[in-house]
């Protein structure tokens, strides 16, 4: 039978059997033995009507009975029950609407990952402090909001701060500098930052010129993730009338130097700022990776790559006893064998920093994954290899993965654009040694970093414009033979071994003749004319004027022909006049010829090269390029690059 335990005020308890069991009468008798102190024993028989008795007596039991009691082992002091504590993973968590994002942020408004940041352009502040004070006294996200930035504050030294300071905030200023800014009017920036997130705030750094004003406050938070030790909030101001690259350019400067005396990254809040910065926030990566890489770098694009390459190509035909071999290389699922361990060394070998590295491998490795059709889930899998789908980070990992699948030699060259990978051979003498140590040594390096040739796929052009050749011997990867065709597609576009441009434009003519039908319909339902002019440039003129700067200069008379009768009919059909493709041509070119010559890391920079005149550009022979140079020289004013 079981011990039952009766508690008493004094928390002492009588130790007898199971006799006060409700099953038992009252007239039952249960017997307890008693161990005395000379070491033998004494048996009690008591029945059930005597021990309810007892029980209540023990109530008013003094201190010497109680331990009289305790010495016969019939009382003990109890111990304190302790509840099992259920763990946090095992506690029911909160759905829907009350287990959301924004709920879990209003129960912990002063604790987020990162500070909530507020922008606003006041116009004078002391003047809208009211308007402040009753946004914050209504609205949640105003008043739990960690940093607040105002610009155009209008504030002078005349002005204390008492006079702009807000209930539960701190505040920074940065007043408008005339002999600085040269201004006498607006500007100001002001930084207000929540007592409830941080304390412990100051200002990092202030800067004022005439275009630009910078307010940095450094602040260390009661809450922060342990991969920050801070946070910095940076306040810019760009005056109207300042100029843009200008200002940007002065930001660079000043961002510099704030990261050269931080460990951490930097994140900024202007979206323009990160394309237009010639390198990453700590280290000069862009200046490692190769100059004919072109994918997903700013002021490059497929046209830069397509004429790239057949620069290089006509250049070395336009010499005696010489011929091209352009091998387009195919991958297999090249974003999924990327092995992110391998991609990790290069990324620290370029640079970058550990924490960094550190971020991108976990996001990379051990990632879920499962496939679902209509109401159909498979089963989850967890991948450590490749690259997510889809995801804006993939394509520049892999482009900083093959930053050292370079050349070899100095004939050859190999041109990317992402996963598009073209090695063009510039042989001379029918010696073609260089050109087949360089794909060799093309598939060990794909070998070593896990990449998979699709030697089916890939293929490869002859262009020899020489009157007498002998025949030329296939490539040979991986043990299969590289088939030799006449005409395939690079980057959209259709290259053949005359290098002409018949299979482009006819392949081009047929698919605009398609959207024609569409245009004639649109048109049969009587719809505005500039709806017309939309949809013909969305799907009729984008297709025309593809990759346009690359081949229509070398277009002949009937292949130009053919295309501006498709915009003749178009304009016919709509019934207004459309900018012809000779136009769109020239435009096009003046332009990007324009952006290559204001950048200096392009690798076609160096074509353009002004005389000792300083007016006009020394002409080359071959290409876009010496057409881009002659529209320049006859549509550009002079000096116009002279600095």
């Amino acid at each position: 039978m079981q011990a039952a335990a009766y508690r008493a005020p004094e928390t002492a308890v009588l130790n007898v059997n199971s006799c006060m069991s409700s099953c038992m009468s009252l007239s039952a008798k249960v017997s307890t033995e008693v161990r005395l102190s000379d070491g033998g024993t004494q048996t009690y028989v008591l029945e059930r009507r005597t021990l309810l008795s007892f029980q209540k007596y023990c109530a008013e039991l003094s201190s010497e009975l109680t331990e009289t009691l305790r010495s016969f082992c019939l009382l003990r002091w109890t111990e304190k029950r302790i509840w099992p504590r259920r763990k946090r993973c095992d506690r029911k968590q909160k759905r829907g609407k009350r287990g959301s994002a924004s709920t879990r942020l209003k129960a912990n408004p002063t604790r987020p990952a990162l500070p909530s940041v507020l922008l606003a352009n006041v116009r004078s502040l002391d003047n809208k402090l009211d308007y402040i004070k009753l946004q914050r006294a209504n609205q949640w996200e105003m008043r739990d909001c960690c940093v607040f930035i105002f610009i155009e504050t209008w504030l002078q030294e005349n002005i204390a701060n008492s006079a702009i300071q807000l209930d539960g905030l701190t505040s920074f200023r940065a007043d408008r500098d005339t002999s600085l800014s040269g201004k006498t009017r607006g500007g100001g920036l002001c930084v207000y930052v929540n007592r409830e997130w941080c304390t412990n705030a100051a200002v990092a750094m202030r800067h004022c010129s005439p275009l630009i004003k910078v307010l940095s406050v450094k602040c260390r938070p009661f809450y922060l993730p342990r991969a920050y030790s801070c946070v910095m909030v940076i306040g810019v101001y760009l005056p109207p009338s300042s100029n843009a690259n200008q200002a940007l350019a002065e930001l660079y400067e000043i961002v510099s130097k704030l990261e050269s005396c931080a460990e951490k990254v930097i994140s900024y809040v202007p979206e323009r700022l990160p394309t237009r910065r010639p390198y990453t926030n700590h280290h000069e990566v862009l200046r490692t990776v190769d100059l004919f890489q072109f994918a997903y770098r700013s002021n490059r694009s497929t046209e830069d790559a397509i004429s790239s390459a057949l620069h290089l190509t006509l250049t070395h035909l336009d010499k005696r006893d010489t011929y091209v071999r352009m091998l387009f290389i195919d991958f297999s699922s090249a974003f999924n064998t990327i092995i992110p361990q391998k991609l990790i060394v290069k990324l620290s070998g370029l640079g970058i920093n550990t924490t960094l590295c550190n971020w991108i491998l976990d996001f990379l490795t051990e990632r879920p994954q499962s496939v679902r059709i209509g109401c159909n889930t498979s089963s989850t899998i967890t991948l450590s290899t490749g690259v997510p789908q889809g995801c804006v980070l993939s394509p520049l990992l892999f482009t900083l993965l093959t930053h050292d699948c370079r050349a070899t030699h100095k004939t050859n060259h190999i041109i990317k654009f992402a996963d598009d990978t073209t090695v063009l051979g510039l042989i001379s003498g029918n010696n073609e040694s260089a050109y087949r140590e360089e794909v060799k040594w093309l598939s060990d390096w794909c070998r070593d970093n896990n990449l998979s040739l699709n030697v089916d796929k890939t293929k490869e052009i002859i262009v020899d414009f020489r009157r007498t050749h002998p025949a030329h011997l296939p490539l040979s990867i991986n043990g299969s033979a590289v088939e030799i065709v006449r005409s395939t597609k690079f980057l959209g576009v259709h290259i053949t071994e005359e290098l002409t441009w018949t299979d482009n434009t006819t392949s081009l003519t047929k698919k605009a003749q398609q959207r024609l039908h569409f245009l004639r319909r649109l048109k049969r339902a009587s719809l505005h004319p500039s709806i017309l002019i939309t949809f013909y440039r969305g799907t009729i003129e984008s297709v025309l004027t593809s990759c346009i700067t690359t081949w229509y200069g070398n277009c002949n008379a009937f292949d130009r022909k053919r295309l501006q009768r498709i915009v003749k009919t178009a304009e016919n059909i709509i019934g207004v006049p459309l900018p012809s493709l000779q136009d769109i041509f020239h435009k096009r070119s003046v332009r990007r010829a324009y952006n290559i010559v204001q950048d200096p890391s392009h690798p076609s920079h160096r074509l353009f090269s002004l005389l000792p005149s300083k007016r006009r550009f020394c002409s080359i022979r071959a290409s876009f390029y010496p057409q881009a140079v002659r529209l320049l020289n006859s549509t550009l004013p002079p000096r116009i690059f002279q600095h």
